[in-house]
């Protein structure tokens, strides 16, 4: 059992660790999406197996790249109005004296999908460049569960091995991360937030840290508050799974 006094932290140097930290792991997964295209390009002579690991391989590390950045700015890849700009980060606010918008499932996976289909391109150009692969379309999708991420990349292309060729269409990837039940808590705090809307409810959320065996972290800014919610069991390259959102309140006028 995670104990009270861990679980909820408002010093300003947790906040700013949290999405440095952050930052630094969208830059290194994508350093590493980069490199391990590098090392895996396939060739003229490559089968079947070796362009679907290749493909899945590049799916998986955009989708945690998506997921990584689109959770810290509060489930979205273009953050609506309004926003509190930090660091290279835009979080929106869920709430101000009232409910704003909190994204639903379907919002939450629209989005990734823009992201992963703007940045597929990498593992595309890959394939474009190699004389053995034809392309003639792409459409992407998630589905966001409270466990896990899955993306399916609907990608008909033919692949020429010698004088035979082998079509292949559709590529699947599942990240186990806690996305889908982030949404299910922020939920549980709004609810809450509504009853009191000048006021953080310290108690609550210290109670609903515990009880979801999660950590949340508040990082003050005048009147803005981050929230940023990290789940032990959930971890994208050996860091904790992060969301964060913002509320504002009317303390400074």
């Amino acid at each position: 059992m995670v104990s009270k006094r861990g679980q909820l932290t408002i010093f300003i140097i947790i906040g700013i660790l949290i999405l440095a930290i952050v930052g630094v792991l969208l830059f290194l997964v994508k350093d590493n999406t980069i490199k391990d295209l590098e090392e895996n390009t396939v060739k003229p002579s490559s089968g079947k197996e070796e362009l679907q690991f290749f493909l899945e391989g590049c799916l998986k590390d955009i989708t945690q790249e998506a997921i990584i950045f689109n959770s810290v700015q509060g489930g979205y890849y273009e953050v609506p109005s309004p926003n509190m700009e930090y660091s290279w980060f835009k979080i929106p606010y869920y709430f101000e004296q009232e409910v704003l918008e909190i994204p639903k499932l379907e919002n939450v996976e629209t989005e990734l999908e823009k992201f992963i289909e703007e940045n597929i391109v990498i593992c595309l150009r890959e394939l474009s460049s190699s004389r053995n692969v034809s392309i003639s379309g792409i459409k992407i999708q998630t589905v966001v569960s409270s466990q896990s991420v899955i993306t399916i990349l609907d990608l008909p292309l033919v692949l020429y091995v010698g004088e035979e060729a082998i079509e292949m269409k559709q590529f699947r990837v599942e990240v186990p991360v806690e996305l889908g039940r982030a949404i299910e808590i922020i939920e549980k705090i709004i609810e809450e937030q509504k009853k009191f809307p000048n006021y953080i409810r310290m108690s609550y959320i210290t109670e609903l840290a515990e009880e979801e065996s999660i950590f949340i972290d508040l990082r003050h800014l005048e009147n803005e508050v981050v929230y940023s919610l990290r789940f032990p069991k959930s971890e994208i390259n050996d860091n904790l799974y992060v969301f964060s959102f913002v509320i504002k309140y009317n303390w400074i006028k």
